[in-house]
């Protein structure tokens, strides 16, 4: 089995979910150290380039509007080099400025990422949806951080 770039430089293991704050042009004013890792040399480039040039114009679009509106799409980030992932993107304004001048925020989840995410989160809840069967007999508490039940009282032996 081939691993990709990616896999290989250990951004697998990494949760995407990158914050990016981009100028008008579509410039990196700011960002995530993971994203910087991640494009290198390149983030000096407008973030349209980093994309397939159809999203990378509605970026551009969606800035240069006289009514802004959020956008979302699923692309494709490039780093120019070795690497690319396929992500969920939202364009929205910012609160931050550089030097009085707004923002744009960018927030990018790789889509594999949110499946694997989507996946565990299923398996758990298939995991207790077994014991919730039991509610009429037990009741637990359940430590979500830990991923364990702290302890059971079974009803039926503790009286009113």
């Amino acid at each position: 089995m081939r691993i990709n770039s990616v896999e290989q430089k250990g951004y697998a293991n990494r949760i995407m979910d990158w914050k990016i704050f981009v100028r008008q042009d579509l410039v990196v004013a700011k960002a995530s150290e993971f994203f910087y890792e991640f494009v290198g040399e390149n983030s000096f480039r407008p973030v349209s380039e980093l994309l397939l040039p159809e999203d990378g114009e509605l970026l551009k679009k969606a800035v240069e509007a006289d009514t802004f509106q959020p956008l979302e799409l699923i692309t494709v980030l490039h780093n120019l080099k070795d690497s690319v992932r396929n992500v969920y993107l939202r364009l929205e304004q910012s609160e931050q400025t550089e030097n009085g001048i707004p923002l744009y925020q960018i927030t990018v989840s790789d889509i594999h990422d949110l499946e694997n995410r989507n996946l565990r989160l299923e398996q758990s809840i298939l995991k207790y949806r077994h014991f919730m069967t039991l509610e009429d007999v037990y009741f637990f508490e359940y430590l979500i951080e830990q991923d364990t039940v702290l302890r059971s009282i079974n009803m039926s032996t503790s009286g009113p």
